[in-house]
């Protein structure tokens, strides 16, 4: 599980595991800056980043299957938490 404060609500957040967004998270956090597409492009089709986790996009053989459009649901909610922001160029940052 990966907390973090976020900016706008002054509150701790939970990343949801199953639903991606600790891997979303650390890739942006990785990083720096990052499209949609980038983000995609560094996950689905590789090994999953962790093995312990039950996420809901790695398939039984380990490997992310996780869309375009999962990445950006995740990324909306994690925009209203206030731990990831889009910069002027369109590409997603993370807070801390």
């Amino acid at each position: 599980m990966l907390t973090v404060l976020g900016i706008a609500g002054q509150c701790i957040v939970r990343l949801n595991k199953e639903k991606g967004e600790v891997c979303i998270y650390k890739e942006l956090w990785r990083k720096g800056t990052k499209t949609i597409k980038e983000i995609h492009n560094s996950l689905r089709g590789k090994d999953c980043l962790f093995k312990d986790l039950s996420c809901m996009y790695r398939n039984e053989s380990g490997t992310c299957v996780i869309s375009k459009e999962d990445i950006q649901e995740g990324i909306g909610r994690m925009r209203e938490d206030g731990i990831v922001k889009k910069n002027a160029s369109g590409k997603w940052k993370a807070e801390f």
